[in-house]
Protein backbone atom coordinates (compact mmCIF):
# COMPACT_ATOMS: atom_id res chain seq x y z
CA UNK A 1 0.00 0.00 0.00
CA UNK A 2 1.40 3.33 -1.15
CA UNK A 3 1.88 6.25 1.96
CA UNK A 4 -0.87 8.03 0.37
CA UNK A 5 -3.17 5.30 -0.15
CA UNK A 6 -2.60 4.05 3.69
CA UNK A 7 -3.42 7.95 4.64
CA UNK A 8 -6.52 7.74 2.74
CA UNK A 9 -7.48 4.64 4.13
CA UNK A 10 -6.79 5.61 8.10
CA UNK A 11 -8.60 9.36 7.67
CA UNK A 12 -11.48 7.50 6.37
CA UNK A 13 -11.66 5.40 9.63
CA UNK A 14 -11.42 8.54 11.89
CA UNK A 15 -14.11 10.34 9.86
CA UNK A 16 -16.39 6.67 10.25
CA UNK A 17 -15.89 6.70 13.90
CA UNK A 18 -15.87 9.87 14.27
CA UNK A 19 -19.85 10.23 12.78
CA UNK A 20 -21.50 6.98 14.77
CA UNK A 21 -23.78 4.49 12.54
CA UNK A 22 -27.11 5.38 14.42
CA UNK A 23 -29.95 2.92 13.78
CA UNK A 24 -33.60 3.90 14.44
CA UNK A 25 -36.95 1.97 14.00
CA UNK A 26 -38.31 2.35 10.46
CA UNK A 27 -34.79 3.07 9.24
CA UNK A 28 -34.59 2.37 5.49
CA UNK A 29 -31.21 -0.08 4.41
CA UNK A 30 -30.21 -1.53 1.36
CA UNK A 31 -29.05 -5.10 0.52
CA UNK A 32 -28.62 -6.82 -2.68
CA UNK A 33 -29.86 -3.43 -4.22
CA UNK A 34 -33.44 -3.07 -2.55
CA UNK A 35 -34.15 -1.09 0.25
CA UNK A 36 -35.69 -2.60 3.19
CA UNK A 37 -36.88 -0.69 6.54
CA UNK A 38 -35.28 -1.95 9.67
CA UNK A 39 -38.55 -2.80 12.64
CA UNK A 40 -36.63 -3.42 16.26
CA UNK A 41 -38.34 -5.92 18.29
CA UNK A 42 -37.92 -5.83 21.69
CA UNK A 43 -38.72 -9.51 23.60
CA UNK A 44 -36.84 -10.18 27.06
CA UNK A 45 -36.44 -13.96 26.13
CA UNK A 46 -34.14 -13.22 23.36
CA UNK A 47 -30.33 -13.66 24.63
CA UNK A 48 -28.35 -13.26 21.50
CA UNK A 49 -30.28 -11.31 18.85
CA UNK A 50 -29.91 -12.34 15.24
CA UNK A 51 -30.92 -10.07 12.04
CA UNK A 52 -33.15 -11.44 9.22
CA UNK A 53 -34.88 -10.28 6.60
CA UNK A 54 -38.50 -11.23 6.75
CA UNK A 55 -41.48 -9.84 4.33
CA UNK A 56 -39.63 -6.67 2.79
CA UNK A 57 -38.32 -5.65 6.27
CA UNK A 58 -35.26 -6.27 8.61
CA UNK A 59 -36.09 -7.66 11.47
CA UNK A 60 -34.23 -7.62 14.96
CA UNK A 61 -35.14 -9.17 17.76
CA UNK A 62 -33.64 -7.82 21.08
CA UNK A 63 -34.09 -7.66 24.74
CA UNK A 64 -34.18 -4.19 24.92
CA UNK A 65 -33.88 -0.87 22.59
CA UNK A 66 -30.01 -0.95 22.85
CA UNK A 67 -29.32 0.54 19.81
CA UNK A 68 -25.52 -0.47 19.92
CA UNK A 69 -26.80 -3.52 20.65
CA UNK A 70 -28.66 -3.23 16.90
CA UNK A 71 -26.08 -1.37 14.85
CA UNK A 72 -24.12 -4.67 15.73
CA UNK A 73 -26.12 -7.27 14.92
CA UNK A 74 -26.86 -5.42 11.45
CA UNK A 75 -23.21 -5.06 10.66
CA UNK A 76 -22.73 -8.92 11.75
CA UNK A 77 -25.72 -9.71 9.39
CA UNK A 78 -24.01 -7.70 6.81
CA UNK A 79 -20.67 -8.92 7.03
CA UNK A 80 -22.49 -13.02 7.03
CA UNK A 81 -23.67 -12.29 4.24
CA UNK A 82 -21.21 -10.79 2.01
CA UNK A 83 -18.78 -13.58 3.01
CA UNK A 84 -21.20 -15.98 1.71
CA UNK A 85 -21.54 -13.78 -1.52
CA UNK A 86 -17.89 -14.01 -1.97
CA UNK A 87 -17.88 -17.73 -1.28
CA UNK A 88 -19.88 -18.50 -3.96
CA UNK A 89 -19.03 -16.28 -6.16
CA UNK A 90 -15.02 -17.55 -6.27
CA UNK A 91 -16.14 -21.31 -6.00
Amino acid sequence: MLLSERSIYFERIKFRNAFPFCVRDGESYIYMGRNYSLQIVVDETIKVPEAKLSRGKFVVPVENKDFDRVRLTLENWYKDKVKKKIFERVA
